[in-house]
């Protein structure tokens, strides 16, 4: 007797207090979904914008020296376009490791061991290091601390 009056007393409060925990529920499920799937599309955009800087070195031949383990720089100093072409790339993998750090993507296996890959090429260390001053001191520690 006593839980049933205790039901009719407070039933209605009850009723209430469930609903919005079943909401709460119900909303924590849904930003949770909503941010893998934010995630995910961050991923997709930034694979576009990596094959899209990556098709071109491709495209043109007079960059294919960038991923050469030696050059002779002395005989054939960097391009204009060399620069630019390491420049851009260096500034996408800026944006690429910001992103990582706000977690706005899933991790991307293999980048530390990419990273260290091509800063080792004579090239990009070169351009690197002629423009590391002016980048971010977060990222700049970043690629120093895989690099060294």
């Amino acid at each position: 007797m006593e839980i049933a009056r205790w039901i009719t007393e407070h039933g209605f409060d009850l009723f209430q207090t469930a609903g919005v925990l079943i909401g709460f529920v119900f909303t924590i499920h849904a930003l949770r979904t909503e941010s893998e799937a934010r995630k995910i599309g961050n991923m997709i955009a930034l694979n576009q914008e990596h094959m899209a800087i990556w098709k071109e070195l491709y495209a043109r031949p007079e960059l294919s020296r960038i991923m050469e383990e030696t050059v002779a720089l002395d005989t054939k100093p960097l391009s204009h376009e060399e620069r630019i072409f390491v420049t851009f790339l260096i500034l996408h993998l800026s944006v690429v490791y910001r992103a990582m750090k706000a977690k706005m993507f899933v991790n991307i296996e293999g980048l530390t061991e990419d990273v260290k890959e091509f800063f080792s090429l004579p090239i990009p260390k070169i351009i690197w290091n002629k423009i590391r001053s002016s980048q971010d001191k977060d990222f700049v520690s970043f690629i120093d601390s895989i690099t060294d």
